[in-house]
């Protein structure tokens, strides 16, 4: 049997891609010709992707099974699809499908699904077979586990296709205003989603937000059910206390984070001991952080330091300026912000604009839509300035004292991160 995945190179199609090889089945894909960071994943997996051709029947085989992106649903191609009756499924249904049988944990929230995951997975893996789908194109299958944690995004309330044993909320930050018209109605989609579960962990911060009988809360907050009171920084490691109902509980000691990852790590702390898992066992792999695709990762050049971080909201953004602080405070900080839809930039045109406003010097890259109001809006501010050319960058930067270079974006900035390395070290 043949999977055909309509849209491959989206973060969780790619990641499916995975699970379903792992699961020994044939895979193959199509998507439009662009380049995006998932492809390295799946070309390493030998996943063959597709161009559209002119007739569907080229590529698909009548007894395939087609799962399809959600940004193809209304495809001509996926219409050709449903027209020849292929046995088709979009990409939220088939996960709620494929892995009905397993015990589900589903990472969901407005920032950090991806790192959290990773961490899920890289400390459950010690005590289980656990299959994992990861918004960065990594997956790891499949129904044979006893034990899957997953992504659910709450973009047009996808995440309500899921029912899993339980569910994690990394945190409620206003988001996706394209589809969600108030924070009344974002919020009110994750309280429909706890609905589809008998457990919630929940970052403390947002416990307000979230009706649920049973709530754990995690943070920083001495009132959370798990605190992480202090850490310490030593080189190349953090030492982590961790309280539980603030009692001191123990001590781990993990790679270098920033520090709004640690919360990551202690909320699959929280999952793990309140099930009474081996903590001391899980755990030990934190001594050497796993790398989680475009979650802050770093490359030191000469003088510089380059960071390639997946933050596209306001919040986010000064959450990485705060790590990069926190990790290099020495440095000058200079951001990088690729914009990736216009109704979060025209929502959010004030934030951006004071988040962005933080830094020494911003540069905004161009967005696919006409971003004209939005321009007029952010160029108040005399650090930030729009760019569309690696070379005047490059320009504008050259020999700058030592720089911090945040790239912050949802979309792959490679040549920008590369360009600029190249150009001045």
């Amino acid at each position: 049997m043949k999977y055909f995945l309509i849209g491959i190179k989206g973060s969780g199609m790619a990641a499916l891609a995975g699970i379903l090889q792992d699961d020994g089945y044939r895979v193959e894909g199509i998507d439009e010709d662009h380049e995006v960071f998932t492809i390295q994943e799946l070309a390493k997996r030998g996943i063959k992707i597709h161009k559209f051709p002119k007739d569907s029947s080229l590529v698909v085989n009548e007894d395939d099974f087609v799962i399809i992106g959600h940004s193809f649903i209304n495809h001509q191609f996926t219409e050709e699809i449903k027209k020849r009756h292929i046995l088709c499924m979009e990409y939220h249904e088939f996960i709620a499908k494929y892995f009905q049988d397993l015990y589900q944990v589903a990472i969901c929230g407005s920032h950090g699904k991806t790192t959290t995951v990773g961490f899920f997975y890289h400390a459950l893996k010690e005590i289980f077979d656990v299959s994992m789908l990861r918004g960065d194109g990594v997956g790891k299958g499949g129904f044979q586990n006893n034990l899957l944690v997953f992504e659910a995004c709450e973009y047009k309330e996808h995440f309500l296709a899921y029912h899993p044993n339980c569910i994690v909320i990394t945190n409620i930050d206003y988001d996706h205003v394209d589809y969600f018209v108030n924070k009344r109605q974002y919020n009110q989609a994750f309280n429909k989603f706890v609905k589809n579960t008998k457990s919630v962990i929940i970052n403390y911060a947002d416990r307000n937000k979230i009706h649920h009988k049973n709530k754990i809360t995690y943070g920083f907050e001495k009132e959370a059910d798990y605190c992480l009171n202090t850490f310490i920084v030593k080189k190349n490691e953090m030492r982590l206390e961790i309280y539980y109902h603030q009692k001191y509980l123990t001590t781990l000691t993990t790679a270098l984070l920033n520090k709004y990852n640690l919360e990551h790590v202690l909320c699959a702390f929280a999952f793990i001991h309140s099930r009474n898992f081996d903590y001391d066992k899980t755990f030990s792999v934190f001594k050497e952080l796993p790398s989680i695709g475009r979650r802050f990762q770093l490359k030191i050049s000469n003088k510089n330091i380059y960071i390639d971080d997946y933050a596209h909201h306001p919040s986010q953004i000064l959450a990485s300026l705060s790590s990069a602080k926190l990790l290099y405070p020495s440095y000058r900080y200079v951001a990088i912000f690729k914009p990736d839809r216009y109704s979060r930039l025209k929502e959010f045109a004030k934030d951006f604009k004071k988040s962005l406003a933080k830094f020494a010097k911003s540069y905004v890259l161009s967005l696919y839509e006409d971003t004209n109001e939005f321009t007029d809006n952010l160029l108040v501010d005399k650090n930030i300035v729009f760019i569309d050319d690696l070379k005047e960058l490059a320009q504008k930067e050259k020999n700058q004292p030592k720089t911090v270079y945040l790239f912050m974006s949802s979309k792959n900035i490679d040549y920008w991160i590369y360009g600029l390395e190249r150009e001045i070290g």
